[in-house]
């Protein structure tokens, strides 16, 4: 019965020796530039996102926040249902 025990905690173990070497590898000079990368990509799609013009924006806006409602309203619909 210890055996499977023992092996349940050298697995919990792998895993956190795993953790601690995706930590050490984003704060390495490597993880930063790749964090760096990320926030160039952001930088892009807000840079894009400022040259829309405002009319488009807008309809973007438009568009998310009726697909959103539309979401919300289905789920309290089925929610009311439920109860």
């Amino acid at each position: 019965m210890l055996a499977p025990v023992k092996r349940n905690v050298r697995r919990l173990q792998c895993s956190h020796h795993a953790l601690g070497r995706i930590l050490i590898y984003i704060l390495s000079e490597k993880g930063i530039n790749m964090l760096d990368w990320i926030i160039k990509i952001v930088d892009w799609i807000a840079s894009l996102w400022n040259d829309l013009p405002p009319e488009t924006r807008e309809k973007i806006i438009e568009s998310a926040a009726e697909a959103y409602d539309n979401i919300l309203r289905e789920f309290y619909a089925s929610q009311k249902k439920r109860n």
